[in-house]
């Protein structure tokens, strides 16, 4: 049979749409979380804030794998419009190419959402606090996400596709297959500007509230934002929090890019975003980060009913046949030693391509990688494989690895169309990547990739 046609990087561009909210759960959660103590906001309202604010990129992890098919595959222009609003503050609306829908910082309609919740009333109103925690991150996210979206991949039209912008200026700002503009330290001026226009917003919130508290002033803040933003490890980010009294430092440092900086954060518990203040979020038992992070939370703006309903349970045709397959490759991808890997990929891989086989074997081991700081795209080398480096499930409880699709449960999406066999899967482990495997009808593996997600 012929063998798929290159689908799989479209797709995969797609899912940076999705939940590319640039700058990460450092600043999404812990740094709003700080600035909304110094704004005088009291503990369950800097709760409130800072995690709706984080929601809107991990409160969607289990409905990547169906994004990826609003975007790409049918083009859904509403499901484009939605992550405008979320993640890309562009003044120019889908569909247009990406040299039209440039981002910048200062534009009114990155500010646009966030103004409209400080024009309504009842500020005390903890469902008005949340849409302004929601809304506050697409506004940070208009300076790391400042620039152009890339216009690579045809075989994903590019007028509806939103990535990590892509160098047009001169200036470095990693592109679609980099976490550059996740990191704070790359560009720290940037990063004081979004904590400094985080801050005057809030201090314009809180204005009709009942509040008792005195706010501090943005220059007495300086040198701690400052501080943040050049922190360039887990260690570091994490002593920031430990220092500036923000709860949950290790969970927070540990779901970022940056590398480890010193000691491992696999062990650190994952964050826990349910409401209420700090004091009632222990979480004394293990609970897998999408059910703590509240599945089937989408953000508070108008969602078209279609996609509304496609996020919340996606349904793609699949035999059992074809999921058997996909389910025993998961299987032999976590559960084999990272030392012999490559042999048992092989076997599954069918028709060989021995270049192609590595490769694909070295984007495998990347994402088993503990230290994912460790696991970029251009640098990564798996020479003199060392077990303890990487994850290693057994066969009872490999597919907890993996997120699973909402709604579902399943442990990847699995779609069949025309012959087109496409896998769509996301580890644990490696939240800001996915997984996008091409299988031919006749199940021989045709294409394995991988891409930056966050």
């Amino acid at each position: 049979m012929k063998m798929l046609k290159s689908i799989a990087f479209g797709l995969a561009l797609a899912i940076v749409s999705l939940s590319a909210g640039a700058y990460e759960s450092d600043l999404h959660f812990g740094l709003t979380w700080w600035l909304a103590r110094q704004a005088g906001f009291n503990l369950q309202q800097s709760q409130e804030i800072a995690r709706q604010d984080e929601l809107t990129d991990t409160g969607m992890l289990d409905a990547k794998h169906a994004m990826i098919w609003e975007l790409c595959i049918w083009q859904n222009t509403k499901a484009s419009e939605t992550t405008r609003a979320m993640h890309f503050r562009s003044a120019k609306a889908p569909p247009a190419e990406p040299p039209a829908r440039k981002v910048t910082e200062d534009a009114v309609y990155a500010e646009a959402q966030t103004r409209s919740i400080i024009f309504t009333h009842g500020h005390d109103n903890p469902k008005i606090q949340s849409s302004f925690g929601q809304a506050l991150h697409g506004r940070q996210d208009a300076y790391s996400h400042a620039g152009q979206s890339d216009t690579l991949w045809p075989p994903c039209k590019t007028k509806w596709l939103w990535t990590h912008p892509v160098d047009t200026s001169g200036e470095d700002k990693g592109g679609m297959f980099s976490h550059y503009a996740d990191q704070t330290y790359t560009d720290k001026a940037k990063c004081v500007r979004a904590a400094s226009k985080t801050y005057n917003l809030m201090l314009q919130f809180r204005e009709t509230m009942t509040l008792t508290s005195t706010p501090k002033k943005l220059d007495d803040l300086t040198a701690s934002i400052e501080k943040f933003c050049a922190a360039e490890t887990k260690v570091q980010k994490a002593k920031w929090f430990v220092d500036e009294h923000v709860p949950q430092a290790d969970a927070i440092a540990r779901n970022t890019s940056l590398e480890d900086g010193g000691r491992s954060f696999e062990g650190a518990p994952r964050m826990d975003l349910r409401p209420g203040p700090p004091s009632a979020n222990a979480v004394e038992t293990p609970v897998p980060e999408y059910e703590q992070q509240e599945p089937g939370w989408l953000p508070p703006i108008e969602i078209d009913q279609k996609v509304k309903d496609f996020l919340m349970g996606a349904s793609l045709a699949s035999t059992p046949t074809t999921d058997a397959f996909v389910q025993k490759f998961l299987k032999t991808w976590l559960t084999t030693p990272p030392d012999k890997l490559q042999p048992e990929i092989e076997r599954l891989r069918g028709r060989q391509d021995l270049l192609q086989a590595y490769t694909d074997t070295m984007q495998l081991l990347r994402l088993r990688l503990k230290d994912q700081g460790k696991a970029d795209h251009a640098t990564f080398k798996a020479y003199g494989i060392n077990p303890d480096a990487y994850v290693t499930f057994t066969e009872d409880n490999w597919s907890t690895g993996l997120i699973p699709v909402r709604g579902t449960k399943a442990p990847a999406l699995v779609g069949e169309n025309g012959g087109k066999i496409v896998v769509i899967a996301i580890l644990r482990n490696a939240p800001n990547e996915v997984l996008i495997m091409e299988v031919t009808p006749d199940y021989q593996i045709a294409k394995i990739q991988t891409l930056i997600a966050h």
